[in-house]
C-alpha cells in the first residue's frame, strides 16, 4: 500500500524533464534581460560602466579625526577654579595644558603658555608620581620631558619631527645593560574616553627606556601601541574599555648624564655642526640668522654684548655656557603672576623678552634657543617639569615613599649639539637655562654683595655726583664686572661701569639743568638678584599748578567734600616734579592768613611718580561761612 501511494505522490524525474527545466530557465532569463534593456533604451537610463562613474565623481579629502586624550577638561577647570582666572585666562590655560599632553606634539603657543605658567606658578595639583627610586636627592635633579620643538615662529615653536612605533624595552636587557639603574615606577591619574585614548608621557634624556609590559591601568584593552618621534618624546595609545577615572603606572630609567666637565673636555668649535643638523636648526622665523638680526633691534644688540665676551678658542659648550649666564646675569625671572605682561599680537616673543627684561622659563629658553643659533649651535626648546623641591610623601593605598610632581613644577630647557670631532660626531646634551653655570655658582646662589655710595647728597645745580659701586663675592672684590646704574626718579638709564681691581665701578653725574628739583633714588645692579640703592636731593624752585577745584561752593550741611587736581613742575628742568609731599591750605581771602582750627580732613599728601595729584578733602564743620582762598604749597 505505502509503494503504490509513493508512485502516486511522486513525479518520476527523467533525462528528457531535465532538459525542459534547463531550457525554460534559460528562456526566462533572457527575456528578463532584453527587456531591462529595452525600458533602460526607451527611458535613458543607462547604467554607466563603474570606471565611467568613478571618473566623474568629485575628488573628496578625509575627514581627518582627533584621538582623545585621556584628560577631562571640566576636571581641569574644577582643579582651577580656585586660581581667580578670568574666562579668556581660563581658556589659555586650558589650551596649553590640552596641546602639552595630548598625543600630537606640533606647536606650542608662547603667549598661551605663558599664561598656564602665570595661572600654576604656585599650582598644588598634582602631574604624576614617581615610585621605586633609591636616592630622593638624586631624583631632584630630573627633568622630566614632554615635548621638544625646532622651528622657532616668531610667536611660538613648531615641531616638524616625524613620529614612528617604537619597542618597549625587553626586561631581560635591563638586567644585563643597565641593572644598575634605578628601575621607577610613574602613575599619572587618567580620566580616559571609551576606546583609543592618546598622550604624552614623560621620560628621561636622552632615550626614553620604557619598560615592557609594564603599562598597567583598570579598565585597560591590550597592550598600548608605544611612538617616538625623532627628538625622543614619547606617547602612548591606549585603547579603555569604560569610561572612569583611572590611575595609569609604568616602569621607565635614565642613563647616567655626562657632567659639564666631561662635555668641555671633548667638545669642539660650533663650525664642525654637520650640514644636516645646521640646516634643520639654524633658522629663525624661517629667516636667515643675519636677517633675523638685522629686524630685531634688541636681539642685535644683546648679540652684540654676548659677542664681546666670547674667544676664538671657545668650544661648542662654552659658548653656550656665556650665552646662558649672560642671560642670568642680565634679566628678571617673574617671582609673581602679576609681573606678566604677554607680548602684544604679532610681536616676536623672544624680542619682546629682551625688552621688558622679565620673563618666565619659556622665555628664557626661547632666548638662549635663539642666540645659540645665531651663534651656529643647534638647539630644541623643551617643556616638561622639573623636580626642583618636589615633595616626599608616603602614598596610601602602597605605603612607599613618593615624590610628586605638581603644576608649579612646570619648566622649560634646552637641548644643544656639542660637536666632538672635526669628522662632525657629536652628542646632544641637556642645558637648564636659569639655574645651572658652569664653573662657578649661578649668579641667583652665589653670594655676591653690592654696596652702592654717593659723595653728593643734597646741593644746588652746577655740583657733580660721583657714584661709586662696590661689588665683592664671598667678601673678596670682583675684578671686571659690569655695573649699571639708573635714576628711578627719571626713570632714566645713567649708564655703566666696570669693576677695577679693587671692586669698584664709578660714574659721574652732573647735577644740572636736566635734573628735575628734589630727591633722586639712583639704583645700581650687577644681576636682577645683587643690586642696591642710594639717594640724593637737588635743590630749587618748582611751582604747584591747581587745574581744578570742584566744587568751588561747599555747603557744609549737604557735602562737606571737594576735588583738587593739578601738578608740581620744575621750570628750569621743564617737567613734572614726582613724588612731592604738598600741603593743602585755607586762607582768609585775599591775605595770607591761615584759618586756624585744621580746616581739612587732609592736610598734607603727595603728587604720584609723574608729579600729578588728585585729592578728595572734606572740610571741617567748624569753619565759618565766608569766602576763602584755597592753596596747595610744597
Amino acid at each position: 500500500m505505502s509503494e503504490f501511494r509513493e508512485e502516486l505522490l511522486v513525479t518520476a524525474i527523467n533525462k528528457k524533464r531535465v532538459i525542459k527545466i534547463i531550457l525554460t530557465a534559460v528562456l526566462l532569463v533572457v527575456a528578463f534581460a532584453f527587456s531591462t534593456f529595452f525600458f533602460s533604451l526607451l527611458w535613458d537610463s543607462q547604467r554607466p560602466l563603474p570606471s565611467d562613474e568613478l571618473a566623474e565623481a568629485e575628488q573628496e579629502d578625509g575627514v581627518p579625526t582627533q584621538i582623545p586624550f585621556p584628560y577631562n577638561m571640566s576636571d581641569f577647570q574644577d582643579l582651577f577654579s580656585d586660581l581667580d582666572l578670568t574666562p579668556d585666562e581660563l581658556t589659555d590655560l586650558l589650551d596649553a595644558l590640552s596641546d602639552m599632553f595630548d598625543g600630537d606634539i606640533d606647536d606650542l603657543d608662547l603667549s598661551d603658555y605663558g599664561q598656564a605658567l602665570a595661572a600654576l606658578m604656585f599650582s598644588e595639583v598634582e602631574v604624576f608620581r614617581i615610585f621605586d627610586y633609591d636616592d630622593y636627592n638624586e631624583i631632584l635633579t630630573k627633568f622630566w620631558k614632554y615635548e621638544s620643538f625646532d622651528e622657532y615662529t616668531g610667536d611660538g615653536w613648531h615641531s616638524s619631527a616625524a613620529t614612528a612605533p617604537f619597542s618597549y624595552y625587553p626586561l631581560v636587557d635591563y638586567f644585563s645593560e643597565h641593572w644598575d639603574k634605578d628601575l621607577l615606577s610613574l602613575q599619572i591619574p587618567l580620566t580616559p574616553s571609551i576606546g583609543i585614548n592618546s598622550m604624552v608621557i614623560p621620560n628621561l634624556f636622552p632615550t626614553p627606556f620604557i619598560m615592557e609590559n609594564s603599562v598597567q591601568a583598570n579598565n585597560m584593552q591590550g597592550i598600548p601601541n608605544l611612538f617616538k618621534d625623532e627628538f625622543n618624546c614619547t606617547t602612548l595609545d591606549i585603547d579603555f574599555s569604560i569610561e572612569e577615572d583611572v590611575n595609569m603606572t609604568y616602569e621607565l630609567f635614565g642613563l647616567d648624564l655626562p657632567t659639564s666637565s666631561e662635555i668641555d673636555a671633548v667638545a669642539i668649535e660650533p663650525l664642525y655642526t654637520p650640514i644636516p643638523i645646521q640646516s634643520k636648526y639654524l633658522q629663525l622665523k624661517g629667516d636667515t640668522i643675519n636677517v633675523y638680526i638685522s629686524n630685531n633691534d634688541d636681539f642685535a644688540y644683546h648679540y652684540n654684548q654676548i659677542n664681546a665676551t666670547l674667544l676664538s678658542s671657545d668650544n661648542t659648550f662654552i659658548v653656550a655656557d656665556k650665552i646662558r649666564n649672560y642671560l642670568q646675569y642680565n634679566f628678571i625671572r617673574i617671582s609673581n603672576p602679576d609681573q606678566y605682561n604677554p607680548a602684544p599680537e604679532g610681536y616676536d616673543q623672544v624680542e619682546w623678552f629682551l625688552e621688558e627684561g622679565i620673563g618666565y622659563w619659556s622665555d628664557f629658553t626661547s632666548a638662549f634657543c635663539a642666540f645659540s643659533r645665531a651663534f651656529g649651535i643647534a638647539s630644541r626648546f623643551v617643556n616638561g617639569f622639573n623636580s626642583f623641591l618636589a615633595e616626599e610623601l608616603i602614598d596610601n593605598s602602597t605605603g612607599q615613599d613618593v615624590v610628586v610632581i605638581r603644576y608649579k613644577n612646570m619648566y622649560n630647557w634646552a637641548e644643544i649639539y656639542v660637536p666632538t670631532d672635526v669628522s662632525g660626531d657629536g652628542i646632544w646634551i641637556q642645558m637648564d637655562v636659569y639655574y645651572e653655570n658652569y664653573g662657578s655658582v649661578p649668579p641667583s646662589l652665589a653670594d655676591y654683595n653690592l654696596i652702592l655710595n654717593s659723595n653728593f647728597t643734597a646741593g644746588y645745580r652746577g655740583s657733580q655726583a660721583n657714584l661709586t659701586a662696590f661689588l665683592t663675592l664671598d667678601g673678596a672684590p670682583v675684578e671686571g664686572a659690569t655695573i649699571s646704574f639708573y635714576d628711578l626718579t627719571s626713570l632714566q638709564p645713567i649708564g655703566q661701569s666696570d669693576t677695577n681691581l679693587n671692586g669698584n665701578a664709578s660714574i659721574i653725574v652732573n647735577i644740572d639743568d636736566l635734573q628735575v628739583v628734589g630727591p633722586h633714588v639712583i639704583f645700581t645692579q650687577y644681576n636682577p638678584d645683587v643690586n642696591d640703592n642710594t639717594t640724593y636731593t637737588v635743590y630749587g624752585d618748582i611751582q604747584v599748578n591747581l587745574q581744578n577745584v570742584n566744587p568751588q561752593e561747599v555747603n557744609i550741611s549737604i557735602d562737606t567734600s571737594t576735588n583738587i587736581q593739578g601738578f608740581v613742575y620744575d621750570p628750569v628742568a621743564n617737567t613734572n616734579v614726582g613724588g612731592t609731599t604738598l600741603e593743602v591750605m585755607l586762607l582768609q581771602k585775599g591775605t595770607n592768613i591761615r584759618v586756624g582750627t585744621p580746616p581739612f580732613d587732609l592736610s598734607y599728601f603727595n603728587a604720584d611718580p609723574y608729579g600729578y595729584f588728585d585729592i578728595n578733602i572734606n572740610v571741617d564743620p567748624s569753619v565759618s561761612i565766608g569766602q576763602y582762598d584755597l592753596r596747595v604749597d610744597t
